[in-house]
């Protein structure tokens, strides 16, 4: 059967872009037969990653195909209504329970099948209306090549002093490729600041976005000589590697990649059960994941792993453990998984 991946855009700076590259991969060295298509970045697709992509025509929420016999369409938007199977990337949040013109309207009518990155984008779906019985958890995966703890070992030096920070004991980051606000990039100033006010010895640094949004940019924290900021660029992981302790103060994530990337690098994390990549973190981080976004609370976390090396050099192993997850590749899983429910179609 040949496999229609369809996105609306398919850019790689973007996680849901990278997961699918990562099928069409798998897809091309299996010799499986399939088609990406997409309304926007199929150039990129081509130029980086020499995979070819069709561009899409959507009509009425319907995505036109020439051949649908032996054909699946794929659904990586969440928006077509002749998908066979559907993944969410970003759940919505808005309170459309109960209209029935909606794309969760059409879901919750349909048999489609439904993957999710995590078991909280999954209670989103439910609290939906979709049934729990047609909604499989699938965790994203990571590029192993660009995040591990040799890459990190690497490159930590040489990323700290671009950045001005060699001389800090500890850099605390928080990166993301989305939405600061979603992500909670007020909180993590928030924390910066309070952290400050006890340790003069600590960095902070934020990657994502063109710049800082206007709203927050007379923050205080963006004033202290510690504190650095990078738009979005090509070198998350030489970014990523200049980090001892990486926050995400987010009010919520459906998953959350730059979680598991920087696990992979051996980073310990600090988050919330908000952020769906929670649930690949081992037994160790219990007391580093809190019910909801709290200043005080991570603001104590940072100061407690700064000051205690044991415990720190503890969550590195942790984290390194935590990336295990993934051992058995997003592309494998995920294949795996939609031929699964194809069949049972």
């Amino acid at each position: 059967m040949k496999l229609v991946i369809y996105r609306r855009k398919i850019f790689t700076s973007s996680g849901a872009g990278q997961l699918i590259v990562m099928q069409a991969k798998k897809l091309r060295k299996l010799g499986r037969a399939f088609e990406l298509t997409c309304q926007k970045g199929w150039g990129t697709l081509w130029f980086k990653h020499f995979q070819p992509a069709k561009k899409a025509k959507v009509v009425n929420d319907k995505l036109i195909i020439n051949e649908s016999h032996n054909t699946a369409i794929i659904d990586h938007e969440g928006s077509l209504r002749n998908a066979d199977l559907t993944f969410i990337h970003n759940v919505p949040l808005t309170n459309i329970v109960h209209d029935e013109n909606s794309f969760t309207g059409w879901l919750r009518r349909s048999e489609n099948h439904v993957f999710t990155p995590s078991q909280c984008a999954k209670n989103v779906m439910v609290n939906l209306g979709i049934e729990e019985s047609r909604i499989s958890v699938i965790h994203p995966g990571y590029n192993h090549q660009k995040f591990n703890p040799t890459a990190k070992a690497q490159h930590q030096h040489k990323a700290k002093q671009a950045l001005g920070l060699g001389e800090y004991s500890k850099v605390i980051g928080f990166i993301t490729s989305g939405h600061f606000e979603k992500r909670g990039l007020k909180e993590f100033l928030d924390i910066c600041l309070k952290v400050a006010t006890e340790r003069d010895d600590i960095a902070f640094f934020v990657l994502g976005a063109k710049r800082i949004p206007k709203e927050l940019s007379q923050h205080p924290a963006l004033s202290l000589k510690q504190f650095r900021y990078k738009p979005s660029n090509s070198k998350p992981n030489f970014w990523l590697s200049s980090l001892d302790i990486f926050v995400y103060p987010a009010k919520f994530e459906e998953f959350g990649m730059v979680v598991a990337e920087a696990l992979a690098m051996g980073t310990p994390v600090i988050t919330t059960q908000n952020v769906g990549a929670h649930e690949i973190l081992s037994e160790e981080f219990k007391d580093w994941i809190n019910p909801s976004v709290d200043v005080n609370w991570f603001s104590e976390r940072i100061l407690r792993l700064a000051d205690d090396n044991n415990l720190f050099e503890g969550l590195v192993k942790a984290a390194v453990k935590s990336a295990a997850y993934d051992d058995t590749d997003y592309a494998t899983r995920s294949l795996a998984a939609i031929d699964k429910h194809l069949l049972q179609r």
